[in-house]
C-alpha cells in the first residue's frame, strides 16, 4: 500500500493572466511576496501599461498588508483593484492602493478595529497593545488619505463590531470609484 500524505501543504491562490493578478487568499507573508514579484516583475516589461489586481480576500497579517500595500503604491504602473467577493480586514488596506478601484455589484468590503493575539508576559502584552494602536493609526490614515473620510468618523467605525459594506455603499463612502458593470446585463 502507498504511504499517502494527508497533510497537504497550504497553496496560496495568487496567479496572473497577463496583466491582471488574482489575488484570492490570506494577506500572509507568500501571498504578497508573490504579488510584489509579479508587480516588479510587469513593472519592468512595460512601466506605462496598467496592471489589474483582482481581490477576493478575507485579509491576514497587517505587517505584510502594509509591505503589499506600499508596493503597490510605489510602482510606476497604474494599479487598478477590483474587488470581487469578500474584501475584509487587511485586504481592504491593499484594495485602496489601487489608483483606480473598482467593485463588482455583489462584492463586499468588511472591516473591524486591529486585533491582538498574545502570549506571554505582562509587559509583553503591554509593548504588543502601544504596537497594535501603532498599526491601527497607520491603517487609519491610509483609509482617511484614500476615501476622503476624516479620521474622527473613522475611529468611531472601526471601535465598532465588524462592519459589513455594499459595493454601493463603497462608492458612497470613496472606498471604491466605481462598479463595474455585468456584460449579461444583470440589474
Amino acid at each position: 500500500m502507498a504511504n499517502v500524505d494527508t497533510n497537504e501543504e497550504k497553496r496560496n491562490i495568487v496567479f496572473r493572466n497577463g496583466r491582471t493578478i488574482y489575488f484570492f487568499d490570506e494577506v500572509n507573508n507568500a501571498s504578497a511576496c508573490e504579488v510584489i514579484r509579479i508587480i516588479q516583475d510587469l513593472t519592468k516589461e512595460n512601466p506605462k501599461k496598467p496592471i489589474e489586481l483582482v481581490i477576493n480576500s478575507i485579509g491576514g497579517d497587517i505587517y505584510d498588508g502594509l509591505a503589499l500595500y506600499d508596493n503597490l503604491r510605489h510602482s510606476d504602473c497604474k494599479i487598478v483593484t477590483i474587488g470581487q467577493g469578500i474584501i475584509a480586514s487587511m485586504a481592504v488596506i491593499v484594495f485602496l492602493a489601487g489608483d483606480t478601484r473598482l467593485m463588482t455589484k455583489n462584492a463586499r468590503l468588511m472591516y473591524h478595529q486591529a486585533s491582538l493575539d498574545f502570549t506571554g508576559k505582562l509587559s509583553d502584552a503591554e509593548v504588543d497593545i502601544r504596537e497594535t494602536k501603532a498599526l491601527e493609526e497607520i491603517t487609519l490614515k491610509i483609509v482617511a488619505e484614500r476615501t476622503g473620510q476624516s479620521i474622527k468618523k473613522l475611529t468611531k467605525d472601526f471601535k465598532s463590531v465588524d462592519k459589513y459594506i455594499s459595493a454601493e455603499k463603497c462608492v458612497q463612502e470613496g472606498y471604491a470609484h466605481k462598479i463595474v458593470q455585468n456584460k449579461k446585463g444583470d440589474k
